[in-house]
């Protein structure tokens, strides 16, 4: 059997490398051959054509496994590149869905435009808040300019959500089967996967060889951070890192706080908020946004880290916590169902945060899993348990599984 793997995004994203590394891994345990492509879209005209381009590359591959998520597969175009893709595939493909929504329907998009438009004046509140006006923009905007844009940021995040819906049933329904990695995601998607299989293949974990912590410090410039804690992935108000920006005057002032990734599209306004922010709490000091880093930088970061983060609002599924299982270090997280059986299988290792938008409360548990780590007691080992299940060598097998199925008969 010749397996076919279509990356799709820039190569630094995590879709991307998602399916870059399941190419790796199968090589090591298919007897055939395995060939990849890369896809981007560039908004233009011209988005057919690659696609054609990159389905040529992989026109001897038996079955092919695509990844899907809405933005790498162009935002609002993204309803228009699956219909071409669909189209013009000829082999039968496996797809895994990445950030699966809480809804399809008409009634699931505007609650989402709801909650992202509470998300947007939650992290408005409080610190910084002085430099806006009551209508949400910044002092000194006109009402009505700021009225203006909230009602284009609506309609864009409707377009987008819309478009969104049609490419994922689109997806679906040509697929010969649909994973996803967490169970929430499959009972989201239950009712747009019509006949298609849908799967549970939970996300890997990939092995790696991490520097060692002090050293890690000493080159980032963190040799007296105590504690350091670390937001990873790309920064999205969804990602909730004013949740964590709050706690940091709770902490003591040795704490650093680093977010390391860089603004998702659209988003560099939220990180000046976040720097704002930072100004008016008295601690910009203490937080470091260190944007786009390589792949030896991030294990530096990684190895640097005391307590990991994931406060987000809204999740279906997470590599950067993957990354942080395979980095061996203890979580703080949001209280969303993606995380629930984390915390059931190590609770040493996993904290839930309940009171999501109190500082106070992220405090208190980023201090408690500093002070577990320091004693040495269970997350370490909880967390290497963890990371067994999840290798990524276990992983490619089910996936293996589900390749043979989709493949023709011979």
């Amino acid at each position: 059997m010749t397996l076919g793997y279509l990356h799709v995004g820039a190569s630094e994203h995590g879709v991307h490398r998602y399916g870059a590394l399941l190419a790796q891994a199968a090589r090591g345990h298919l007897e055939g051959d395995v060939q990849e492509a890369k896809l981007t879209f560039s908004g233009t005209a011209q988005d057919a054509g690659r696609i054609d381009a990159a389905l040529n590359a992989l026109a001897e591959a038996d079955v092919l496994h695509v990844q899907y998520e809405p933005a790498v597969w162009g935002g609002s175009a993204a309803a228009q590149n699956v219909t071409h893709f669909v189209r013009h595939v000829q082999s039968p493909y496996v797809v895994t869905v990445h950030d699966a929504r809480d809804g399809y329907g008409v009634a699931a998009r505007l609650k989402r435009l709801w909650a992202a438009r509470n998300a947007a004046q939650s992290s408005r509140k409080g610190t910084g808040s002085a430099e806006k006006n009551t209508s949400g923009g910044y002092a000194g905007t006109a009402p009505w300019t700021a009225g203006y844009a909230s009602m284009r940021r609506a309609w864009q995040f409707w377009h987008l959500e819309r478009s969104n819906a049609q490419a994922t049933r689109q997806m679906m329904h040509g697929a010969a089967a649909a994973l996803v990695c967490t169970a929430p995601e499959q009972q989201r998607l239950a009712a747009v996967s019509g006949t298609t299989p849908l799967a549970v293949i939970p996300h890997f974990v990939e092995a790696r060889a991490l520097p060692d912590a002090t050293a890690a410090r000493a080159a980032l410039g963190l040799a007296d951070a105590e504690p350091v804690v670390t937001v990873l992935g790309f920064i999205h108000r969804q990602k909730g890192h004013d949740r964590v920006l709050r706690a940091l005057p709770h902490l003591p002032d040795t704490a650093q706080l680093l977010f390391v990734g860089a603004p998702s599209d659209g988003e560099g306004r939220f990180a000046s908020e976040l720097r704002v922010d930072a100004e008016a709490l008295g601690v910009a000091e203490r937080m470091r946004i260190t944007g786009y880093v390589d792949e030896t930088t991030l294990n530096r970061y990684l190895a640097a880290t005391d307590v990991a983060v994931c406060p987000f609002r809204e999740a279906a599924a997470s590599g950067s916590l993957s990354t942080w299982i395979a980095a061996g270090r203890p979580l703080v997280v949001s209280d969303l169902p993606l995380f629930a059986p984390y915390q059931a299988a190590a609770p040493e290792a996993v904290r839930i945060v309940a009171d999501a938008e109190n500082g106070a409360a992220w405090a208190d548990a980023i201090r408690d899993q500093h002070a577990t780590l320091a004693a040495g007691v269970g997350s370490v080992g909880a967390l290497r348990n963890l990371q067994t299940r999840l290798a990524l060598p276990t992983i490619i097998q089910r996936h293996m599984r589900w390749y043979t199925r989709a493949a023709p008969a011979s």
